[in-house]
């Protein structure tokens, strides 16, 4: 009996005990090339103290942690590291605790992966951009910038290659900006040259509730702004898209990420290959101010576990050789909205 008792006691203590419990473990870190910077996930909240202490993180390589800042979800972190980080670095984590006390097991290590995105100011800015990314498409940006106009264009650009059609879609999650002219969105554009041709879904900031589209059809050519209209623009709920079909190029504005709620169509010439990605930009002539945005699940466009119901059958059609018939099918969009079948 007194047996039971003790283990009984010892089982109540545990349950209660932060010394008892499992701690968090690393979920992922990730680079991106020729970046200075490391976002690293854990599977659970953290304490802010011993997350935010750059001693707690050593990577291999000669590398060091300059600065670690816990962000605001509170389960990942963001480290400066004294060089760029090439892929295969090997980061080692002690002293972190949860947010109960419990510390992360130790010596615990995580490969750190580089991003399949490019980062590069674009043109002649002035403050260089700070790009911190996570897994699954997201990125924090301090990017500054002068313009995205005339003929010639000064951002941030964190871009892929793509050939023929694409539909790629991001959240914009937080988006701190005292100038009316920054810009946050997707872009498509011919090459990295300043002047190149390029579409550009624009966000313009929040207090404006503003949202629009500039194009330059020629390399080295003016840009024109074939709409700008009101929209909700209201991180985190702010979702923007981008499609390219053909020559036609269709953005869209929404909410959720899944109804769009405008959208504008533009037919464009460009080349099969072209560079697409997020495009932020700080203030439109200044030489020096930053813009702070959070992009969140940057990526393809899917709607999953999305069908095509097939609700009429083509009717039989007798016609002569040489001729062309017509049939005619009925259909809706399962697990997707109607429009995307237009």
């Amino acid at each position: 009996m007194n047996a039971r008792i003790a283990i009984t006691s010892l089982f109540l203590f545990c349950a209660s005990s932060p010394s008892c419990q499992a701690a968090v473990a690393i979920v992922s870190a990730v680079g991106i090339a020729n970046g200075t910077s490391v976002g690293v996930t854990f599977d659970g909240p953290l304490d802010p103290a011993t997350a935010g202490a750059p001693a707690n993180y050593v990577l291999s390589g000669g590398l060091t942690s300059t600065d670690a800042v816990l962000r605001q979800d509170g389960t990942s972190v963001s480290l400066t590291v004294s060089a760029a980080v090439p892929a295969g670095t090997m980061l080692t984590v002690n002293g972190v605790k949860d947010s109960s006390g419990n510390p992360i097991g130790p010596n615990s290590t995580a490969t750190i992966q580089l991003s399949g995105l490019q980062a590069q100011d674009i043109g002649d800015v002035v403050d260089a951009a700070t790009i911190v990314p996570y897994q699954n498409g997201e990125f924090d940006i301090l990017a500054g910038g002068r313009a995205i106009w005339a003929n010639q264009d000064s951002y941030n650009f964190i871009y892929e290659q793509r050939t023929g059609d694409f539909d790629v879609k991001a959240q914009i999650a937080r988006y701190v900006s005292a100038d009316n002219q920054a810009r946050a969105g997707l872009m498509m554009r011919e090459s990295a040259d300043p002047g190149s041709k390029n579409v550009d879904l624009v966000l313009y900031r929040p207090e404006r509730q503003l949202w629009g589209l500039t194009l330059r059809t020629d390399n080295g050519g003016q840009t024109t702004q074939p709409f700008a209209r009101g929209g909700p623009v209201t991180p985190p709920n702010a979702w923007v898209r981008m499609k390219r079909m053909g020559n036609d190029v269709t953005v869209y504005l929404g909410t959720n990420g899944f109804d769009w709620i405008d959208s504008f169509k533009q037919t464009v010439s460009f080349p099969a290959a072209v560079f697409v990605g997020l495009a932020t930009m700080a203030t439109e002539g200044a030489t020096t101010d930053r813009v702070a945005v959070d992009y969140r699940n940057y990526g393809d466009m899917v709607y999953p576990g999305a069908a095509i119901n097939i609700t009429g059958e083509p009717q039989n059609v007798s016609t002569l050789a040489g001729t062309t018939a017509t049939f005619m099918v009925t259909a809706e969009a399962v697990n997707a909205p109607q429009s995307e079948l237009s």
